[in-house]
Formats: C-alpha cells, structure tokens, sequence
C-alpha cells in the first residue's frame, strides 16, 4: 500500500479506497495509513452479492461490517459499495425496487452509495506501465471518473 500512497502523495491526489471488514480485521495497519495519509476510506460489502440479497440480509451484512471498518479508520465510514457494483447495473424492475429500498436504508443509516464507472483491469493488466495507460485513457475519454481496483495491489506492484 506504502507505494500507491507515496505516488498518490507525489501527485497530491486524495483517494477514496473501498475495503472489506475483514481487512479492517486482519490488517488494521492498512486503513490507518490510508487515513493518515488523507483519504477516504468506504465500506466494501462482499456478501450478500448484489443485486441478489432480501433487504434483511443487505441490513445484517452492513451493520455487522462496519464497526470493523470504523473501529480500523478512527473515523465514522460514511460511504459503502458492493462488490458487484450496484447504481450503473441495468436492472429489472424487483432489483430495482430492491435497490430504492436499499439506498432508503443506507439513507437512514447516514450512508451514501458509490459505484464505479471505470473499470482499471488490474486484474488482467498486471504490469504497471499497461495499467497506468489504460486508466489514464479511460478517465481522458470521460473526462473524470471512479476506478475500481481489486484488493489484489502486490500482484502489480
């Protein structure tokens, strides 16, 4: 993580880095760098996978996950996203009432939803010059935009 945020730094670029409670548990070290450095950290919901969840199961799932997450950051989380993404998804018209329920929920709670629109592919593009280029690119041709990057960082780095 030292390296992204020593490069996010050098450009004075804030970042928000969506995380699940379950590195908010293993690795609290992480969030605490990230926030010391000035960035945002969100709640990243693996499971239930979205859109296919009862508002109960969303509920739980996102009540148990953040205290973790809060606890690590030493700061209120005030943003969330679901693995899958949820807001740019075409829907049917259930996933869509499910989600007006959910984002009601999320209101209540004092949450917002964020999804991404820019899919950097770090997955796939394993060397950092590629990736670098393709999400440069991508935010050129839609002239702002959210990456989404995958918790898999020491694969690129």
């Amino acid at each position: 993580v030292s390296p992204l945020l020593n490069a996010l730094s050098a450009q004075s670029i804030h970042a928000t880095f969506f995380l699940s409670a379950e590195t908010a548990k293993d690795q609290p070290h992480i969030i605490r760098s990230i926030v010391n450095s000035g960035h945002h950290v969100g709640l990243l919901i693996r499971k239930p996978q979205y859109p296919h969840f009862t508002l109960q199961e969303a509920e739980e799932s996102l009540l148990s996950s953040r205290p973790w997450l809060t606890q690590a950051a030493g700061q209120p989380v005030m943003m969330v996203r679901f693995i899958n993404g949820q807001n740019s998804r075409k829907m049917s018209q259930s996933d869509a009432q499910a989600n007006a329920q959910f984002n009601r929920f999320l209101k209540n709670q004092g949450l917002a939803s964020i999804d991404w629109d820019i899919d950097s592919q770090d997955w796939k593009l394993r060397d950092p010059e590629k990736l670098l280029t393709h999400i440069v690119s991508e935010l050129k041709s839609k002239k702002s935009g959210i990456v989404r990057f995958q918790e898999i960082s020491e694969r690129i780095t």
